[in-house]
């Protein structure tokens, strides 16, 4: 068991970088640490907690965190096996960005919602890769707005991609070239509109064809 305690100030934001040393974790079958100090954008956050597993292709990782304005738990299970599988789980129960001086745009802002994400590889070899959102609320103290349910699923099987989009406000497909990291940067870009901090300070182009 590896046990390691460490404190962290930064204006860069990098979740790998506070886990413990990789090649350390490699050498256990399981760790356990905690970072009693993050200092980000002068916002101090409580203390947060990292555990989990590792061995035979197969890594399961938990963070939990407390804080005032960020009280949430993530879950990551990785399956290094024949048919590639991965997934994630977030329970976010609250969730300040104003207050950790993420944006100046959602000041008086909570927000809360849990998530899960998987990708698998089919017996095709086809990749399908999902990711649903559920009870995605936010209160401004005046009025609280929520929405059920966002799914939103890609199955590629190497001639074409599809992405499909299911929730309570929009619904269709988009077929068409794209890049991941295209969609990434696509994703960043409309993630800095709301709260710059966690996103590039520039914006940057895409070359995807929808």
């Amino acid at each position: 068991i590896l046990h390691d305690e460490s404190n962290a100030k930064t204006n860069e934001l990098d979740l790998f970088g506070l886990l413990p040393d990789v090649l350390a974790i490699q050498q256990h079958p399981s760790f356990d640490a905690k970072i009693k100090s993050l200092q980000f954008l002068n916002y101090t956050y409580a203390p947060i907690d990292l555990s989990g597993k590792v061995g035979k292709g197969r890594i399961k990782a938990n963070l939990v965190t407390k804080d005032n304005n960020l009280n949430a738990k993530i879950s990551l299970d990785y399956n290094k096996s024949r048919r590639e599988v991965g997934k994630f789980t977030a329970e976010v129960l609250s969730f300040r960005p104003g207050k950790l001086n993420l944006t100046d745009k959602h000041a008086d802002k909570t927000f809360s919602f849990n998530a899960e994400g998987s990708y698998k590889y089919t017996a095709n070899n086809d990749r399908l890769i999902e990711l649903k959102m559920s009870d995605l609320a936010y209160d401004d103290t005046k009025s609280k707005e929520t929405v059920k349910k966002i799914v939103i699923s890609e199955t590629d099987t190497g001639k074409e991609k599809t992405l499909h989009i299911e929730s309570d406000f929009i619904n269709g497909d988009i077929y068409g070239e794209y890049e991941y990291k295209e969609l990434a940067k696509t994703f960043m870009n409309a993630i800095g509109r709301e709260i710059p901090a966690l996103a590039a300070t520039t914006k940057k182009s895409t070359d995807n064809i929808y």
